[in-house]
């Protein structure tokens, strides 16, 4: 059985490599003709000059590739680089890579695109279940000719290479990017509480469309967030960048054994170093059925800088020569002394023995799945204090890694703090690297590394044996 496994992949690395490769990359803007300055996005053209960069050296020819930043990025430019493709000689087994960077918005869109676009009804009647683009030239006060919305820009040219068996790899680092792969599906519940008259208008252009009776067949979609939630930018290696950039762009510099990145490889690494509850990138097909699909050539093993340790392994070991803390770690719900482990529903509490004066308190706590969860600061209660937590226990059960540090250094704890607006405190990767990385230079700090076990046994019933 694993022989005919190795063969099939045999098989698949050899068409792959005999395919043909086009690729479109958009990164838009640090300024727009017609939006005002605070709108402009420093990172995207650095996002996508790190993700040409990744494909020249996989062997995409630079001719092959339509690199559009800034000015360029006007809508009417991207559409016609869209159909340039369309009409070129891709043909089955082929590939084309699209990628954007930028902002993004949606019917489920809170900001001030959102608030102006779902009130255009022309623009509502395409932009449900789909997604729109905020081009260069993008003009608020004629939203219906210059908003780039997949399901009318993109969909014609998707729909013609996916009859044609043209792989489409499609990545969008934007907000509310969740349905910048669909086909117009008629998904009811999906409509979010606007104007009655407007939800009524736009079910009945959808079910004046012709359903189709599938998505594409050879479309892989990798977006930044669902159509509901927004993205963000992030201040990494020395340049501004989308976040969700830079796990693609780390993902994709990984070596997975065989020579290739598969689908399932570079939605697992995704799914463990990007996704949390505040910005869950969003998939397609969201099944598994196209996990064996080859997305890129992986790079070369002799150039990998291979870390034996990933980010958050090396926070929770980070020491420095500095007395350990004196930490309390104590159950609120018992008497005893000393608690092994921790029940259902159990409040637990920790605490700093011996905190410094004028010292910031940042704390993590690492759960079974390898989630990070930034414990302190917390941006809801700023009050600086030697209790950690206080916490009730739940779900998911088993080790926990809590990871304590204090520091006199304001700029580290402001590097922390920036983070503190995370949902239920999960980090990313990139987030983590960051964190880890000023501490480690600054080394200038007291830590403590505590390890508590929590079982599904309820309070009521599990005191007794501790």
């Amino acid at each position: 059985m694993n022989l005919k496994k190795t063969l099939l992949t045999l098989l698949l690395i050899i068409s792959f490599s005999y395919a043909k490769d086009r690729a479109l990359i958009i990164g838009c803007c640090s300024e727009y003709q017609y939006l005002q300055q605070s709108l402009s996005l420093q990172g995207t053209k650095n996002d996508a000059k790190h993700i040409y960069d990744i494909l020249l050296s996989r062997g995409v020819k630079a001719d092959n590739i339509d690199y559009i930043l800034e000015k360029e990025a006007t809508r009417n430019n991207i559409i016609s680089k869209l159909s340039g493709v369309e009409s070129s000689d891709l043909k089955l087994g082929d590939r084309f890579y699209i990628f954007y960077s930028g902002h993004g918005t949606s019917v489920g869109d809170r900001s001030r695109f959102g608030k102006k676009i779902t009130k255009d009804k022309e623009v509502l009647k395409w932009l449900e279940n789909s997604a729109g683009f905020i081009t260069y030239d993008f003009n608020p006060k004629d939203i219906a000719n210059t908003l780039l919305i997949a399901k009318r820009d993109f969909r014609p040219s998707f729909e013609k290479l996916d009859k044609r068996g043209v792989k489409v790899i499609w990545i969008a680092d934007a907000c509310y990017a969740g349905n910048s792969y669909r086909s117009g599906e008629n998904i009811t519940n999906k409509f979010i509480k606007l104007d009655p008259k407007l939800i009524a208008q736009a079910k009945q252009k959808i079910k004046r469309e012709k359903k189709p009776s599938k998505l594409y067949n050879h479309l892989l979609f990798f977006g930044a967030s669902l159509s509901t939630l927004p993205t963000q930018e992030i201040f990494y290696n020395n340049e501004k960048r989308g976040a969700f950039s830079v796990e693609i762009e780390k993902c994709l510099n990984e070596y997975y054994g065989e020579g290739v990145i598969l689908n399932s490889d570079l939605k697992k690494c995704l799914k463990l170093n990007y996704a949390n509850s505040q910005f869950e990138p969003s998939f397609y097909p969201t099944k598994d059925k196209k996990a064996k699909e080859i997305i890129i050539k992986a790079p070369l093993k002799a150039q990998i800088k291979i870390e034996k340790r990933s980010f958050r392994e090396k926070l929770f070991s980070l020491k420095s020569s500095k007395p350990l803390l004196d930490i309390e770690v104590k159950s609120l719900n018992s008497s005893s002394e000393i608690i092994k482990t921790f029940c259902n529903h159990e409040i637990l509490s920790v605490d700093i023995k011996n905190k410094l004066l004028n010292s910031f308190v940042i704390a993590f706590t690492m759960d079974n799945q390898k989630r990070v969860i930034m414990l302190q600061p917390d941006k809801k209660n700023l009050k600086q204090s030697s209790k950690i937590i206080k916490t009730e226990v739940q779900p998911p059960f088993g080790k926990d890694k809590i990871k304590i540090f204090i520091t006199t250094n304001r700029e580290i704890y402001n590097i922390a703090l920036g983070f503190s607006n995370r949902k239920y405190g999960l980090l990313s990767s990139s987030e983590i690297e960051i964190i880890y990385n000023s501490l480690a230079k600054d080394m200038d700090f007291r830590t403590a590394n505590i390890e508590v076990k929590t079982i599904k046994r309820d309070i009521k019933y599990c005191l007794e044996s501790d």
